[in-house]
């Protein structure tokens, strides 16, 4: 963890990279006159942090896809043994293991159910030279957004009916996810940013990601916000998120203390200080 922590402070200090100068890496099987090959990247979480609009900002890049669907819930929902023959044919043929396309696979349950330390390893075995995209948000904010709470009102109403303890730590913490597929792929090959910083710095962001899955660099046309899912909650959730927070901050000084020592803890192993996390500094 100490490389880790070398090489975020010497980046960007909304990300974790390593060693960008890498062309993608990934197993391939010939199928014909074509190759069916493992994704480059797993975005593996967290849920409400808006993997919805990074599927779309990957796939506006023209060697990415994320092929027949955003999640592919693979390692969560196949039957063992596990046919990765099967798992390559959800993205598209390349017509060399070096060319375009390059799968993503962009599945938060991978990192949102409680055996994630047990599905890091799935995924290891399976696709070792997958690189690892996970995005982190408040934990209030991140709380209220799964609750498709309506508004601030509604989170302080539930928050006084719920009030906050250890378990929602033990279920909400970033620093166990970060860590177990720190162990799994090892520094270089995972990439933590906060949906908060990709809001604020999207393209900042994207450069990022696009250079440590090792493809050519590229500016997305679509705008900040691309994709809203509020219809699909109609009645229930209070519009798209638009990089502000719905939470009261007295509602989240009742909050604060119960995931202070993981958010140290993950800003120690990422190298930057909890304000440069969570974007509050310039």
């Amino acid at each position: 963890l100490a490389a880790l922590a070398t090489a975020a402070a010497s980046r960007a200090t909304h990300v974790l990279v390593r060693n960008d100068t890498r062309p993608p890496a990934r197993r391939c099987e010939r199928d014909g006159a074509t190759y069916r090959c493992d994704p480059i990247a797993i975005f593996v979480g967290r849920g409400h942090t808006g993997s919805a609009n990074l599927a779309a900002f990957l796939s506006s890049h023209p060697d990415v896809t994320y092929g027949q669907t955003k999640e592919h819930r693979f390692f969560t929902r196949s039957r063992r043994p596990l046919d990765v023959g099967r798992y390559r044919r959800e993205f598209p043929a390349s017509p060399s293991p070096a060319s375009p396309p390059f799968g993503v696979d962009l599945t938060p349950e991978y990192g949102d159910r409680p055996g994630f330390k047990r599905v890091a390893g799935v995924i290891r075995d399976a696709v070792p030279d997958a690189r690892i995209l996970i995005a982190v948000r408040r934990q209030p904010d991140l709380i209220m957004s799964k609750l498709y709470t309506p508004n601030g009102a509604a989170f302080d109403a539930w928050t006084n009916a719920h009030p906050p303890t250890a378990r929602h730590a033990a279920r909400f913490c970033h620093d166990g996810l970060v860590n177990a597929y720190v162990e799994a792929f090892g520094p270089s090959n995972v990439l933590v940013y906060s949906s908060e910083v990709l809001r604020m710095r999207r393209d900042d962001v994207l450069d990022d990601i696009f250079a440590f899955l090792g493809v050519a660099p590229f500016r997305t046309p679509l705008p900040v916000m691309h994709v809203c899912k509020a219809e699909r909650y109609r009645g229930k959730f209070e519009g798209c998120y638009n990089g502000s927070s719905k939470v009261w901050p007295e509602t989240r000084k009742r909050w604060e203390p119960v995931f202070a020592e993981c958010n140290a803890r993950l800003a120690r192993t990422l190298g930057v200080s909890e304000a440069e996390l969570w974007g509050e500094v310039d």
